[in-house]
């Protein structure tokens, strides 16, 4: 029989049990800057440096990145900080691809790199829901920064 997967599905989370996260992470308005490139550039840079496993999915490409997105965060609350830190934790600590769509509106994602993850988040328009995705660690090429969010 093939080997179990190193980690369970999903990789998305649904923040609806923390509503002052979710609620916080809406106000925050957190966008990649004027400087963001679009994903897809970044997903043909993370295939020449990496296996299929670095690569992100097709339906990302809408998708835009900010790197760092240190400035926008450093701007928050420290409790929404150390909130979004355990909400990282949560989803865990070993690299993995996006797999897991969020609910529909690929282009609405937004991603954010923190130094540590890649940040994908949604807000959906059910009240406070948000859903966020810990899309993957940074390459370890990538330049070091602190992990802290």
């Amino acid at each position: 029989p093939p080997p179990p997967p190193l980690r369970p599905a999903p990789e998305t989370l649904d923040v609806l049990g923390d509503p002052r996260l979710a609620g916080d992470l809406r106000r925050a308005r957190l966008e990649p800057d004027a400087a963001a490139r679009p994903y897809e550039e970044v997903r043909r840079e993370l295939a020449v440096g990496g296996d299929d496993d670095d690569r992100v999915s097709d339906g990302s490409a809408q998708v835009s990145l900010k790197v760092p997105a240190q400035e926008q965060l450093a701007a928050q609350p420290a409790e929404f900080r150390r909130s979004l830190h355990e909400l990282l934790l949560r989803v865990g600590d070993d690299p993995f691809g996006a797999g897991t769509a969020l609910a529909a509106g690929e282009d609405a994602r937004r991603l954010l790199d923190d130094g540590g993850y890649w940040i994908v988040y949604k807000p959906l328009d059910e009240g406070e829901r948000v859903v966020v995705e810990a899309l993957r660690r940074r390459l370890p090429h990538a330049p070091a920064t602190r992990r802290e969010v």
